[in-house]
């Protein structure tokens, strides 16, 4: 079985510093190469608790942020015991993504 919880947040005017970190030297190899980039995309798998933190950014223009709370197990109570992080590490993580890594502010849900 696996447990998941998402969270995806669109980013309208993306600050420099987060399409700096977007950037990799490949991108001067494939522009060299004759190649123009229609989209970039980044993903980390971080490790979270007892189980995954997906961090998936990507788009062109407007960017999608996408975090992914993963936790897999064929045991019942591993799966239980992750449904019962407290909501306010999920917020706290997701909070200092935004805040150190892509150096935005997260209002927060239906905020």
């Amino acid at each position: 079985m696996i447990w998941l919880a998402s969270i995806r947040v669109r980013i309208k005017e993306p600050s420099d510093r987060l399409l700096t970190v977007l950037t990799s030297g490949v991108d001067d190899l494939l522009s060299d190469a004759g190649f123009a980039i229609s989209s970039r995309s980044l993903r980390r798998s971080l490790k979270h608790q007892d189980g995954v933190l997906n961090l998936n950014i990507h788009g062109a223009q407007e960017l999608r942020v996408e975090i992914n709370f993963h936790r897999k197990s064929s045991k019942r109570k591993d799966l239980t015991s992750w449904l019962r992080i407290p909501i306010g590490d999920v917020e706290d993580a997701v909070e200092r993504i935004f805040k150190k890594v892509l150096q935005t502010k997260f209002e927060g849900v239906g905020k």
